[in-house]
Formats: C-alpha cells, sequence, structure tokens
C-alpha cells in the first residue's frame, strides 16, 4: 500500500532523518573517543571531547523528536495532559544535552574535569531513564497510526517496549557508575565506561529513528 506524503510530511522527514543522523554521528564519535580513552590514548581529552559529543548528540534527537510527535499529535485526539507529559520528557533531553555540552566545555578548558564529566555522566543517565517513556509514547502513536494488523502492531510495541527498558537500565547504569566516579573509585575507567554505554545507547537509537524515517519516505 502505497502513502502519499504532503510537503509538510516530507519536510518532517527530513528534519528528523537529520537529527537522527547527527545522533548516529555524536553516537559514533562518543563510542570511538571512549574506547582510544580505555586504551590509555590522551584519556583525559577525549573524556571531555566524548561528553561534549553525547550532549549535542541528545540535542539534536530531543529536537528531532519534538518535530515528529508535534506532528503526530495533530492527527491525533490525544489530550492536553499528555501533551504536557511528552514536553516535558522532550525539555529533560535537551536540557541534559545543552547541560553536558557546557560541563564538557568547562571540562575541557581543565575545570575540574574529573567531577564535572561524572556529573554530566549523571546528567545523561537520568536523561535516558526519564526519556525512555517519551520515546515509548512517541512509538505508540505512531504504530496506531499505522494502520497494520493487530498482531503486527502487538509485536511491534513488544519489541519497543524491550527497547525501551533497555534505555532505562543504561541510564540507571550510567548514574550508578558516574556516582560510583565522583566517590574516587577508579572515575576515569568507570567515566568512560559510562559514556560509552550511554554513547552506544544513542548511536542504536539514532540509527532506529533514521530508518523509520527512511522507510517512510520511500514507503
Amino acid at each position: 500500500m502505497s502513502t502519499v506524503m504532503t510537503p509538510e510530511d516530507r519536510h518532517l522527514a527530513e528534519f528528523t532523518t537529520g537529527g537522527s543522523t547527527a545522533e548516529i554521528v555524536g553516537g559514533i564519535a562518543a563510542v570511538v573517543l571512549t574506547i582510544l580513552g580505555l586504551a590509555h590514548v590522551a584519556p583525559r581529552f577525549m573524556l571531555t571531547i566524548a561528553t561534549i559529543a553525547i550532549g549535542a548528540a541528545l540535542v539534536f534527537e530531543g529536537a528531532s523528536i519534538a518535530a515528529e510527535y508535534s506532528a503526530l499529535l495533530a492527527r491525533t485526539d490525544d489530550s492536553a495532559l499528555e501533551t504536557t507529559e511528552m514536553g516535558g520528557g522532550m525539555t529533560t533531553e535537551m536540557a541534559a544535552g545543552i547541560a553536558g555540552i557546557v560541563l564538557g566545555l568547562l571540562a575541557l578548558l581543565g575545570l575540574a574535569p574529573m567531577v564535572l564529566t561524572p556529573v554530566a555522566v549523571i546528567v545523561f543517565g537520568t536523561a535516558l531513564a526519564f526519556g525512555s517513556g517519551m520515546v515509548s509514547r512517541l512509538n505508540d502513536l505512531k504504530i496506531e497510526m499505522s494502520g497494520a494488523h493487530a498482531s503486527a502492531q502487538r509485536v511491534a510495541r513488544e519489541a519497543m517496549g524491550a527497547s525501551a527498558g533497555t534505555q532505562v537500565l543504561i541510564g540507571l547504569g550510567g548514574v550508578v557508575l558516574g556516582i560510583l566516579a565522583l566517590v574516587g573509585t577508579v572515575p576515569m575507567v568507570l567515566t568512560l565506561v559510562a559514556l560509552l554505554s550511554v554513547g552506544a545507547s544513542v548511536l542504536l537509537s539514532g540509527n532506529a529513528l533514521s530508518g523509520k524515517i527512511v522507510a517512510l519516505v520511500h514507503r
């Protein structure tokens, strides 16, 4: 079954795909940088740059999901309460990204990097944990509006639920590792490992979202 896309739909698809591409780039950068840091290649420098990369990726992720959700919400009968909840989730994610960029830049300038980067990790982990609910709601809307068979929608929801659960676990793990790093337990290693996990999560999230949008465009 072919779907005719309006100019607004195509603009949204292009914008969201661009945001997803930025997520993928940020996720790849974070993964590569943290692996280099764990391999003792300028670990302090890699740590701060990876923090900035993840912060930027989260900002783009929040912006692209916000645009997609707004477009979907305009076609549904969701209440103002649901709109407020989703808006709060997106604000949290984007705010975490901005905070991470600022903390990473300050750490890059040499201002207590082994304090600021673990704090950024805690912020990122919290954003992942809270943001998973927002992403789940967005995916529910997309599944409801897909027109697919009930069994296909059920399978899709189960897959999305597993993905959201994984994101929550990664977020909570990042928070724990960040706290341990703050109290002085091998801070460099734990912070790099936490950033590696968060970067991988952002990478997979961006890749999945990009794939959905590309499939929509070529449907």
